[in-house]
């Protein structure tokens, strides 16, 4: 006899599947509006708006259940509720609820010519702005508290004219950009900033102002630039997209090795939509 089985991931009994709600999610799906913070000269960029922090944090739980077992170390909704007074925020409560569906990353530019310099960011959609204001706040004053503590001299005495390193904020039009100046690191200037309903965190204050130009329309992106034009059908109208300009990791490669061992030739991109 012959025996056919099929899998169906919309049967019946399959509503609380986690791969049924990522599909459905998927379905539903507007585009990928984080891709218009994309410079035409980005080197690589990448992003999804099937993100589910709630199937994520399900996904997660189920996974410690099984290996930690019947036991009050496994329940992780009881240990992130133990720890909230650590934290400052409830996971649950706050942090999940302010995630959005689209996710994505971006690296423009990396010098490693003399000391290394990354230009890169996380862009993530925001769904409730207060929650996530609430979770940044307290993250940027752990970050204060633990730098303060990392970088106090032995006796705890501040010394003559040592700067101090805290938040600063920029403001770039109506956009508030908070960011760290790190004194021994001059070309890494961490920061955050809320765009519309898109949280930045990039690598430097410069990373995130770009961006927020090419979202603007001050600069030129890369939907809709010439880098793209080759690539017929490509939008940021699907659930995922990536992008790599292959040409300019070549001369990252090229501008990294010494004078006497440089490389020549061209790449070209690699684009996935």
């Amino acid at each position: 006899s012959i025996r056919v089985y099929s899998y169906s991931p919309f049967a019946a009994g399959s509503e609380n599947s986690p791969f049924r709600k990522l599909l459905e999610r998927s379905s539903a799906t507007g585009g990928i509006g984080l891709l218009k913070f994309a410079p035409e000269q980005t080197m690589f960029v990448a992003g999804t708006n099937t993100f589910d922090a709630y199937l994520v944090y399900d996904m997660i739980r189920e996974l410690v259940a099984a290996v930690g077992g019947d036991t009050k170390a496994a329940d992780l909704d009881t240990q992130l509720k133990e720890a909230e007074p650590i934290i400052g925020f409830s996971v649950k409560n706050d942090l999940l609820p302010a995630l959005g569906k689209e996710m994505g990353m971006l690296i423009n530019n990396v010098d490693a010519s003399a000391m290394v310099s990354v230009d890169a960011a996380a862009v993530i959609q925001v769904r409730d702005k207060d929650k996530m204001q609430k979770v940044l706040s307290v993250i940027e004053r752990q970050i204060t508290e633990k730098i303060k503590t990392m970088m106090a001299p032995p006796g705890d005495k501040q010394s003559p004219g040592a700067p101090e390193i805290a938040f600063k904020t920029a403001r770039d039009g109506d956009v508030a950009i908070k960011y760290l100046d790190i004194p021994p690191f001059p070309t890494l200037t961490p920061g955050y900033a809320m765009v519309g309903d898109y949280l930045i965190i990039a690598s430097t204050k410069d990373t995130i102002q770009k961006l927020v130009a090419v979202k603007n329309g001050k600069e030129k992106g890369l939907l809709g630039s010439a880098k793209l034009e080759p690539y017929t059908g490509i939008s940021a109208n699907g659930t995922g997209f990536s992008y790599l300009n292959l040409e300019a990791v070549w001369d990252v490669v090229k501008a990294a090795l010494p004078k006497d061992q440089q490389l020549q030739g061209k790449a070209s991109e690699v684009i996935e939509s």
